[in-house]
């Protein structure tokens, strides 16, 4: 009996095992083990990540999206630095196309600070990923218009490379005496700043000259740099470029090659104090960049830096005391750390001078304002302008 239940028990596993294996044998075709089809990866093309405009332009770049059918909607994202999070600002939906075009604007309205950050986001498909660009940085100039008597100003940041305000600032101007700034550098950059230079008969020949000193004398180059800046003298500048460089000729050039390693356009010199000639000439841009360049050099700072300094002339012993025209030295402003004036009868008052605010140096210039009285105040509001916008962000 017992070898009779065995044998039916066996039998009944056995039919029941056939289904089993059959089920599992076939698994592969059944929806529940059918695998998802991959969705393809998102491109945009046409992304700029880096922009620096006046606030008042307008802000448009056309991008492509693909896949693009079904339709995608397009985000565009501003960041908020204080929550530390990006909020949709715009939204856009593509065309049902395999590739589609679409034209992004960063309203005006959204760009009222210095420096924001943006990005686009493209929400996925039944068939593409989401995709999310790299942040696009905005530098925004002019979030403030200035009343300025000055034909055109800049402020550019030294540290981040960017304008920060501009008027005019790519119009080629006469530098005046502003044009001693580039004088100085080439100086320092000879490597004959703590040498001598003597009292040339072209020297003593140029218009305005401040020292009135004799053919035959002698002066250190760092007393003549002094005198050129804090006295504007002219006759200073014309010794130093013989002393340093050997002729005028020589050290004009050099002067243009330091334009020309800086990267500018705008700048040609042709004398070394200023001179009004067709071929001298120079930008609010270019001539910020030029001050910003100086900057590298402690030497530089100190000489614009100064207020008053004495000296006197090696073989006669002739005793001078100069005194800076340095608005912004005399009185002590907080952050200052120096500058350079220039002023034409025809051409007007100019000046570019180095500003300090919350561990950022600002090179900042205008360029011929109406009068030096007019010149000052056009200087303290661009000074202003840098205290209440030049960090502000979203």
């Amino acid at each position: 009996m017992k070898r009779i239940l065995c044998i039916i028990l066996c039998a009944v596993m056995a039919f029941c095992a056939l289904p089993i294996n059959a089920m599992a044998e076939g698994g592969s075709e059944t929806p529940s083990t059918t695998k998802a089809a991959a969705k393809a990866e998102t491109k945009v093309t046409g992304i700029e990540y880096l922009y620096n405009l006046k606030q008042s332009q307008k802000l448009a770049f056309e991008i492509t999206v693909s896949p693009a059918n079904p339709a995608r909607t397009v985000l565009l994202q501003r960041y908020n630095s204080e929550k530390k999070k990006y909020y949709t600002k715009v939204t856009y939906t593509t065309n049902k196309m395999k590739k589609a075009k679409l034209r992004v604007v960063i309203p005006k309205k959204f760009r009222r600070r210095t420096y924001g950050k943006w990005r686009i986001v493209v929400e996925a498909s039944d068939k593409a990923k989401r995709y999310i660009s790299k942040p696009i940085k905005v530098y925004s100039s002019n979030v403030r218009t200035l009343e300025l008597s000055s034909d055109a100003a800049c402020i550019y940041c030294i540290d981040t490379d960017k304008v920060i305000y501009n008027k005019s600032m790519e119009r080629r101007l006469k530098p005046a005496s502003c044009t001693k700034i580039m004088t100085l550098i080439t100086v320092i950059e000879t490597g004959k700043f703590g040498g001598t230079s003597p009292v040339t008969y072209r020297s003593v020949n140029v218009p305005a000259e401040r020292l009135h000193a004799i053919v035959g004398d002698r002066y250190r180059n760092r007393d003549l740099c002094y005198a050129m800046i804090l006295g504007s003298a002219n006759d200073a500048a014309v010794m130093l470029a013989s002393g340093t460089a050997g002729s005028n000729d020589n050290f004009v050039r050099r002067m243009n090659n330091i334009v020309d390693d800086i990267g500018l356009e705008n700048t040609h010199f042709t004398n070394t104090f200023g001179d009004p000639n067709k071929n001298h000439y120079t930008t609010a841009y270019d001539l910020s960049r030029i001050t910003a360049y100086g900057y590298n050099y402690n030497r530089f700072c100190e000489v614009v830096g100064t207020e008053q300094y004495g000296f006197k002339s090696l073989k006669n012993g002739k005793r001078y005391g100069c005194y800076t025209a340095d608005h912004m030295v005399r009185d002590k402003v907080k952050g200052h750390i120096g500058g350079k004036t220039g002023y034409s009868e025809v051409y007007g008052a100019s000046y570019s001078g180095l500003f300090k605010y919350k561990g950022r140096v600002y090179a900042v210039t205008q360029m011929n304002a109406e009068s030096k009285g007019v010149r000052w105040k056009d200087v303290r509001k661009l000074y202003k302008y840098v205290r209440k916008y030049s960090r502000t962000k979203y």
